[in-house]
């Protein structure tokens, strides 16, 4: 179940983190300058994956979950549409445990 960037920037907004939407170019930029050095930064690890090649070549890597599908397919277990319920559980628990600060304007 697929989810476009803009559908899964949505659903963070709609748990109450606020987001600032910028043209790629310059959001590639500041994310640049965040992690530059600093590999004490939580996205440093995943920069080398916005380098120019890959983005020139629309090759963005595409995550998806069929190995855990094909291994499921035969239990009662199932993997629910990732939208604003599912990441307000997500969030629920990453906030309770310490993992991320609450949002300002939200329920927590």
């Amino acid at each position: 179940q697929p989810l476009q960037w803009s559908e899964w920037l949505d659903c963070i907004a709609s748990v109450g983190y606020p987001l600032k939407r910028l043209p790629y170019p310059i959001w590639k930029s500041e994310l640049m300058k965040q992690v530059k050095g600093s590999q004490n930064n939580e996205l440093y690890s995943i920069s080398p994956i916005f380098t120019d090649d890959i983005i020139e070549q629309s090759k963005l890597p595409l995550f998806d979950c069929k190995n855990t599908i094909d291994m499921l397919k035969n239990t009662l277990i199932y993997c629910p549409p990732l939208d604003s319920k599912l990441l307000s559980t997500y969030f629920d628990y990453f906030i309770k445990s310490g993992f991320l600060n609450p949002p300002q304007t939200n329920k927590y």
